[in-house]
């Protein structure tokens, strides 16, 4: 798959990782766009992007028993996250360039580089170009990306998975809450919380109310959060005790490389397609 769609599937959760593949695939994105320009009789200078990926102090894991204990599922709480940032040091690489050309030229240069965009249409240019070569599937391989994009639901079927959800539909009853039934749905409490905040705040006028929609009181949020961290804990008690996440793995794995044996020919053609289209910007 790494062949396929390239820097964005290399990597892992780890930040300094993270933040390598990030900056990995803006370099790839923009060579592409520079060779593609290139083609096309414009010239184009990669900007480097230089992408930050904070971890706050406090953050905790949202898979850690500490985080069910702290925030539940995060419905009605609000758990500090990873944040990525984006920085050009060196600014827009094409300022220069851009700052010598004619009005007409400018014109040509951005139709060149994103179509119609400008004018109303649909992204085109080089840039959807990119897109399409970097990580959308041509329609000749769309059906073979819908298979792999499919398989971690499709192997839920899998009967060492449905036994993995009988076991912890067991547990979670056996704890006293019977509303859920499949690990692999949203926690009931989800509609709950949105039956308590009937409105987002999208088009209400503040200038005639401006207290804001009605929202619960303090008293029934505190319940409800009560409630949420006591589900989520149960939740995790029992995934852990299940090693529900090691299970889940092993199988998505296997199927993973049952479909790699069943399509290996044709992953091999699009794994080259995709390669010659990083390396030429076509």
């Amino acid at each position: 798959m790494f062949r396929i769609w390239g820097s964005w599937l290399a990597g892992s959760e780890d930040p300094v990782e993270q933040q390598a593949r990030y900056d990995r695939a803006n370099l790839e994105r923009e060579e592409f766009l520079a060779s593609c320009m290139h083609d096309l009789g414009f010239t184009y200078t990669p900007t480097i992007v230089s992408n930050e990926v904070t971890i706050p102090d406090n953050f905790i894991p949202w898979d850690s028993r500490e985080f069910a204990e702290l925030y539940g599922f995060g419905i009605s709480t609000s758990p500090p996250v990873i944040v990525v940032g984006q920085d050009t040091p060196g600014g827009w690489a094409n300022q220069s360039t851009w700052d010598q050309m004619t009005p007409t030229e400018r014109d040509a240069w951005n139709y060149a580089l994103f179509g119609d965009f400008f004018d109303g249409g649909e992204l085109g240019g080089c840039t959807r170009e990119a897109d399409i070569a970097l990580h959308a599937a041509p329609s000749a391989f769309a059906a073979l990306e819908e298979e792999i994009l499919n398989l971690p639901i499709a192997s839920r079927s899998d009967p060492r998975i449905q036994a993995l959800i009988a076991e912890w539909n067991r547990c979670v009853r056996n704890s006293g809450y019977s509303e859920w039934a499949d690990p692999f749905d949203a926690p009931p409490l989800w509609n709950e919380w949105a039956a308590l905040n009937p409105h987002d705040g999208s088009g209400w006028d503040f200038v005639a109310f401006p207290s804001g929609p009605p929202r619960p009181s303090a008293e029934v949020v505190l319940d409800f959060q009560n409630r949420e961290r006591s589900v989520a804990l149960t939740d995790w008690n029992c995934r852990n005790s299940l090693n529900f996440a090691t299970t889940q793995r092993e199988v998505e794995l296997d199927w993973q490389q049952r479909f790699v044996d069943q399509h290996q020919n044709d992953l091999q053609v699009w794994a080259e397609y995709a390669e010659s289209l990083r390396g030429s910007g076509n």
